[in-house]
């Protein structure tokens, strides 16, 4: 504590050592600018790997578990093809998993075994080894995993696009050849990498219902998307239960309201437009009612308008127009109404409308939600690449997936009606924009009509964190060689994926190589400490040697001194730390600047996500407290070496 309460009173800025604490300020503002450069990279590079990483794992997973040619070449796979039991076809994984016969093969009814063929690998007691049960026991001796199967097919994904407008209904198609595979709620990186839908989304899907009044599917080729109204209204009940509306507001170009609306209390200054026979033609409220040329009143039940100082009875055919841009309140109804009010002059109006008079402009919706909302329907939910929103598509848009299928007449296109049940972030994924994430029955359906064996078929193993790759990797592959099952099956993890290898291994090397340039500059920063404390030493001659005639050791002027250096280097560290914390959590400014400058994105969105994180990283604190500490120590060492050989005896003559 001695030597502490010395280094702070060296540390205090006083006027008679200007020198010494005009360079200490300089060191200190030197590491903090340091210091927050290294945090802020760090943080933003560290966020977006794992970005990127929960991104690729939406439509993959952490480990997946893959056939090798041993299994497809194996007796236990092929037999299927020519057993009566199997229907004479090939079983996915998932199927051999539910299968309640390993060998369907009856010598009786079945074709004779081809001779080039495997034998039947039996299991220690000489019953057939069933390969897949056997795979999933393994699976199931690691605890905290999921596993699920998973399938890849190929396929053309065909999305009709139907919107009003004033010019009436405009219709548009979107076809793409796409890679339809599964998604999984128990996936935990999908919840995270799904968009939330926006405000058009949800009245996009509320408008394309089969029982909407503004149902726009009225073809008879689009019939076949069409439930029927019972199962419709169950759809709208469960969807209201987990559908938030807050605000809808008039649509620009006005909002017709019902006479029903106005009660004997209501006054209005109103816009009267007239025809050329002094008729009313029509009668426009406004939001502001200094922008009437007259009044409306209700007398009775009668609309009555003050036109030539006389009351004019409005009819029940002449439209009240309410100006667009008014927020209202509404809710959504199970049978597609909706009750309103609005304040408007000074008069609270209310009534019941049918949906679609406005537009929705805030409402929440959680994507999680949306897919259990519609995950045992009749139709299929898929949920597309976000680049498919920026084409315009909506929640709620209907299409198909068509593949090539066999029939007794030959080979045809088959087609299974989805609609949009919601958009997912692929990142940099280079085949992002082609997954489409589909129900398990819709992706094994496309890859069974493929018939190319066990292409795109495997098994995804899921958990909650990550950095327990590497042990369940190791715990799995070292199970599979226990039962010898390693040759049927091969085990990755996300690492080694083809498509993530090249990415990620790449990133590792910007941050080491940026890790060791980050040492550097560090140590630049804190060699000021070397000066500073030097000048501190020789300023401080006198007083350090009267602490060793009073009995100070060396170590403890040394301490002394390298206490100061490390002082320096927290308080450098701790300033620079605040200014990352502050800048992250304004970095959209930040971003803005830069673009500015630059007159374009800083980041591309379509790399880098629509922000860029923001979350501080603990591993890029721990790294700065420690290497500044370290590095603030070492700086000190040479001054307090210089500072603990000091006699006190030739300190003192100097001095004199």
């Amino acid at each position: 504590m001695f030597e502490l309460s010395v280094a702070f009173k060296y540390l205090i800025p006083r006027w008679r050592q200007l020198s010494v604490s005009i360079i200490s300020l300089i060191s200190i503002f030197v590491i903090a600018l340091v210091v927050w450069l290294i945090v802020v990279f760090f943080s933003v590079t560290h966020g977006l790997e794992k970005s990127w990483v929960q991104k690729m794992l939406s439509v993959s997973a952490p480990i997946r578990i893959t056939p090798t040619s041993a299994y497809t070449h194996s007796y236990y796979y092929n037999i299927d093809a020519i057993a009566l039991s199997s229907d004479y076809s090939l079983k996915s994984i998932g199927e051999k998993l539910y299968s309640e016969q390993t060998d369907p093969y009856d010598p009786f009814f079945d074709e004779e075994i081809p001779t080039e063929w495997l034998p039947a690998e039996a299991d220690h007691e000489g019953n057939p080894r069933d390969l897949v049960k056997e795979l999933f026991k393994t699976i199931h001796e690691v605890p905290g995993v999921y596993a699920s199967e998973y399938e890849v097919g190929a396929g053309n994904l065909h999305i009709r696009l139907v919107r009003s407008s004033q010019d009436g209904m405009q219709r548009q198609q979107i076809n793409q050849k796409a890679l339809i595979t599964a998604f999984d709620i128990e996936n935990p990186a999908l919840s995270p990498s799904l968009l939330a839908p926006k405000s058009d989304d949800i009245d996009n899907l509320i408008a394309m219902s089969p029982i909407s009044p503004r149902n726009i599917m009225e073809e008879s080729a689009e019939k076949m998307y069409r439930l029927s109204p019972s199962d419709q209204e169950k759809r709208m009940n469960a969807l209201s239960e987990k559908l938030q509306i807050h605000q809808f507001q008039t649509k620009e170009s006005g909002w017709v309201m019902p006479h029903s609306f106005l009660t004997d209390s209501t006054t209005l200054n109103v816009l009267v437009a007239l025809d050329h026979a002094q008729e009313i033609k029509r009668v426009i409220i406004p939001k502001n009612s200094k922008q009437g040329n007259t009044t409306l009143t209700v007398e009775d039940g009668t609309l009555l308008l003050e036109l030539a100082d006389q009351k004019r009875p409005l009819m029940p055919h002449v439209p009240l127009i309410v100006e667009g841009g008014i927020k209202v309140d509404a809710n959504l109804n199970a049978d597609f109404t909706q009750d309103v009010s609005l304040d408007l002059q000074g008069n609270h109006l209310s009534g019941r409308v049918q949906y679609g008079a406005f537009d929705l402009i805030d409402a929440t919706l959680s994507p999680i939600a949306l897919l259990d909302w519609i995950d045992d329907q009749s139709l299929d939910p898929v949920l597309l690449p976000k680049i498919f929103r920026e084409k315009g598509v909506k929640i709620g848009d209907h299409g198909y997936v068509g593949y090539e299928g066999l029939t007794p007449t030959g080979t045809q296109e088959m087609r299974q009606p989805i609609f949009v049940a919601g958009f997912y972030d692929p990142g940099i994924i280079h085949q992002g924009g082609l997954f489409l994430l589909a129900p398990k029955s819709l992706s094994h359906m496309v890859r069974q009509a493929a018939h190319e064996d066990l292409m795109g078929n495997g098994v995804h193993l899921y958990y909650n964190d990550l950095k327990r790759t590497e042990h369940i990797y190791d715990q799995i592959t070292a199970g599979l060689k226990r039962r010898g099952l390693d040759t049927y099956w091969k085990v990755e993890s996300y690492n080694e994926y083809p498509y993530a290898k090249e990415i990620l291994d790449q990133l590792k090397s910007e941050r080491t190589l940026f890790t060791l340039i980050s040492c550097v500059i560090i140590l630049v920063a804190c060699s000021n400490i070397i000066s500073m404390l030097i000048i501190l030493v020789n300023d401080k001659k006198k007083e350090i040697a009267i602490l060793r005639a009073m009995g100070a050791s060396a170590r403890s002027v040394a301490a002394i001194f390298g206490l100061c250096g490390v002082v320096m280097g927290l308080l450098g560290s701790l300033l620079g730390i605040g200014l990352a914390v502050y800048t992250l959590r304004h970095l959209d400014v930040l971003i803005g600047l830069l673009s500015a400058i630059q007159g374009r994105s800083a980041f591309n969105p379509h790399f880098y996500g629509e922000t860029l994180p923001n979350e501080i990283s603990g591993e890029a604190l721990t790294f700065v407290l420690l290497t500044t500490g370290i590095l603030s120590l070492i700086s000190g060492v040479i001054p307090a070496l210089k500072a603990s050989f000091t006699e006190p005896s030739a300190a003192l003559r100097s001095d004199g």
